[in-house]
């Protein structure tokens, strides 16, 4: 992790931004869904703009790795940013664009990883998703079974079941196909969620701590969103198959493992309180802890979410960059996403202020990603951000949150 910014000053006042609001609406109506002002939106859209010409302009050159196939870095997550931009009237040719970006990914599928963002699910599951809207039913079809297939992969002994590059990732990816191309088996589903769930009490340690499930990857249990158990226990709710109640028991131990700072550790056991990322620490934890509440509306979990964001708030404004899995747009969804849930207006101003951040993107001596125009890393996913501020309401963490 990168060193941390000092997080701005709140005593200003939440119309610092151009948030319009009233006394009224944030003390007793909780209800009305604030308006971010005119003179905002034209900065929010002008942002868009500079950056989305800046994208256009590298792929349109050599720096783009047309071989990285992957939704998390390569060419795919940029075609999921143009679906985005299609359905929100940004790019009306959004799905042609898109089209060009993650067909060429069909002739290079590696049959090796099961999971959406890096491995094949995720190619076949944004085709599926274009292929449907372009009403070309052969090959949404011919992508949903080669994803199908993929089912034997995703159940070997070898598999982990992280987000990144395992069984949840499977999960996540049928649960998409689901919800916005067509009906999957629902036997299939629970399949994966029945070898999650095995392979999770093989791990777990309820005498020492509580829990009855726990993952290893790499030989390490991690916590985090994208390796560990709290994006896997997420991926279980959303799932729909497992008993609330229990896997709320799960989000109850794992909470007695939250700093003081309100952050949460990256893997066990137990180091230092230093990672404040989607990928690891609390802005991860913040989306198992809101679905969680979600499905039992037990308040200890919607408290939970609520630490969770007063931490990202002083320590989420990091110097490793602006993108989804371990930078600035990443843990602003998990400010939106308690927004959504509280309807306190102080989340939506909170996020406002980190994309102000990004408004200046590249100026504030961040280390540049690995990849600098990716989806989970790079620049696609700081612009997917922005845009989904537009319509603060409806923002889902992509790939990930969004089923």
């Amino acid at each position: 992790m990168g060193k941390k910014i000092q997080s701005l000053d709140l005593t200003i006042g939440y119309n610092f931004l151009g948030i319009l609001y009233s006394k009224n609406t944030l003390s007793d109506n909780k209800s009305i869904c604030p308006q971010l002002t005119d003179d905002f939106l034209q900065k929010l859209n002008s942002c868009i703009g500079k950056l989305l010409y800046k994208l256009e302009k590298e792929y349109t050159g050599s720096n783009i790795n047309w071989n990285d196939c992957s939704v998390y870095t390569g060419v795919s997550g940029i075609a999921l940013l143009y679906v985005r931009l299609y359905d929100i009237g940004i790019r009306p040719d959004g799905l042609q664009t898109a089209l060009k970006f993650v067909e060429p990914c069909l002739q290079k599928l590696k049959n090796a990883k099961a999971s959406f963002l890096c491995g094949d699910s995720g190619p076949l599951c944004v085709a599926a998703l274009v292929y449907k809207r372009l009403n070309n039913v052969d090959k949404y079809e011919s992508c949903v079974n080669q994803l199908i297939n993929l089912r034997a992969i995703a159940m070997k002994g070898d598999t982990p079941d992280e987000i990144l590059s395992g069984r949840a990732g499977y999960l996540y990816s049928l649960l998409f196909i689901k919800e916005r191309v067509t009906s999957v088996d629902e036997e299939l589903i629970r399949s994966i969620v029945k070898e999650i769930v095995r392979s999770g009490r093989s791990y777990g340690d309820p005498d020492s701590l509580g829990v009855s499930l726990m993952f290893e990857w790499h030989g390490k249990r991690y916590l985090g969103a994208a390796h560990g158990v709290s994006g896997i226990i997420s991926m279980l709710f959303k799932s729909g198959l497992v008993d609330s109640r229990q896997l709320s028991k799960e989000v109850d131990c794992l909470r007695a493992l939250q700093f003081k700072s309100g952050n949460y550790p990256s893997s066990l056991p137990i180091g230092s309180d230093k990672l404040v990322h989607w990928c690891h620490g609390s802005p991860g934890f913040t989306f198992m802890f809101v679905e969680a509440y979600r499905k039992t509306g037990a308040e200890c979990h919607l408290k939970s979410a609520v630490d969770c964001a007063e931490s990202i708030w002083r320590m989420g404004l990091l110097r490793k960059g602006y993108g989804l899995c371990h930078g600035i747009a990443g843990n602003a969804y998990a400010l939106l996403t308690v927004y959504q849930t509280t309807q306190d207006i102080k989340y939506l101003h909170r996020a406002a202020k980190f994309a102000e951040f990004c408004f200046d993107y590249g100026k504030h001596g961040c280390k540049q990603p690995d990849r600098p125009y990716s989806l989970f890393e790079g620049l696609a996913g700081t612009i997917y951000f922005l845009v989904e501020l537009l319509e603060p309401m409806s923002a889902k963490f992509p790939s990930f949150d969004d089923v």
